[in-house]
Formats: structure tokens, C-alpha cells, sequence
């Protein structure tokens, strides 16, 4: 059945068939943005926002200063829309790294503090090589969160090792 141009139910009521493309960059800042699906969309939109949901496809603004995070074709979605904070959106420090296994910024930070090293991506690889991710559908950027991961383990590496390498010195400007 047809419900309007582009958009076909079948015999299951929750199986719409959509057809059309999503602008190529976002309206807000005027960057490319990445194809998503959309059950991510769906799945990470507020409902009240997902109510207001009907372009047939949608882009991710991964843009740090860009307050939107979804846009299809005469839409778009703030991060005020989505239920969840988005990693490419929120300041360093203390971010979702991993969606699917609550991961965060801090946690990284912790266990490198006391163990001198992170095994978060080790980890979450070994959680997806198992089937146990479900990133097309938790993650706002509707992929991976591995690369997100290992950045905020290399940046945190690097702070801690600059932190180290500072302690005990009285003299900032102090070299080996």
C-alpha cells in the first residue's frame, strides 16, 4: 500500500519501504555528511522528534561546532532531538566512547591512570568479532564506535605520558 510518493507499507506495519536520497551536506554548517540509516535515526531521535520524522533519508553532521546531527530533505535534527550525547558533538573529557558497552572518556582515563595502559579496544573487538555490537543502532554515527575508541585511547595515552613526563619537576620549562 502507498501511503504517500516514496513511502510503501507492506504487510508488516513496521516495514516501511522508503525511497530517495538526503541532500549531500548539512544545512546548518555546509559540510558533507555521512549516509545513515534508519533504524539509527529512529532509534536515537527523542520521540517527540521522531513524530516530526518524514525525509526518506538522512545524513550524520559529524561537525564538532554544529548543533545538528541528522538532515534529510526539509529536516533536520538538533542534538537537543536525539536521546543521547553525540561523541563528534561533546567537549573531550568525558564522552561515550562505546555506545553498545557504555564506554566512556573517563573510564579510559581511569584505567590508564592505574594500570599505564587501556584495553577498552581489545575489549569492545573482541565483543564485536562475537556478534555483540549493535552500533548501526545505539551509536548516533550509525557505524563502528572502534574508531572513536582507539582515538580517545591515543589521545589519553599521550596526556598521560605528557603528565608523567612532567611530574617532579619544579621547573616547567625543565628538560632531560
Amino acid at each position: 500500500m502507498v501511503i504517500k510518493e516514496g513511502v510503501t507499507v507492506g504487510g508488516d506495519c513496521c516495514q516501511v519501504q522508503m525511497s530517495g536520497a538526503a541532500p549531500g551536506r548539512c544545512p546548518s554548517c555546509g559540510q558533507p555528511g555521512r549516509t545513515i540509516e534508519p533504524i539509527t535515526v529512529k532509534a536515537v531521535l527523542r520521540p517527540e522528534s521522531l513524530a516530526r520524522l518524514c525525509a526518506p533519508a538522512h545524513r550524520f553532521c559529524p561537525t564538532p561546532s554544529c548543533p545538528v546531527v541528522y538532515f534529510g530533505e526539509g529536516e533536520a535534527f538538533r542534538l537537543e532531538d536525539v536521546a543521547v550525547p553525540v561523541f563528534q558533538k561533546e567537549p573531550a573529557g568525558s564522552r561515550t566512547v562505546c555506545y553498545c558497552f557504555a564506554v566512556s572518556e573517563a573510564d579510559l582515563r581511569r584505567e590508564i591512570a592505574e594500570t599505564g595502559e587501556s584495553t577498552a579496544g581489545r575489549r569492545i573487538t573482541d565483543h564485536v568479532q562475537a556478534g555483540r555490537c549493535a552500533c548501526e543502532i545505539k551509536n548516533p554515527q550509525g557505524s563502528c564506535c572502534l574508531g572513536n575508541v582507539n582515538a580517545a585511547e591515543k589521545a589519553l595515552l599521550a596526556e598521560a605520558a605528557g603528565t608523567s613526563a612532567t611530574r617532579g619537576r619544579t621547573d616547567p620549562n625543565q628538560t632531560d
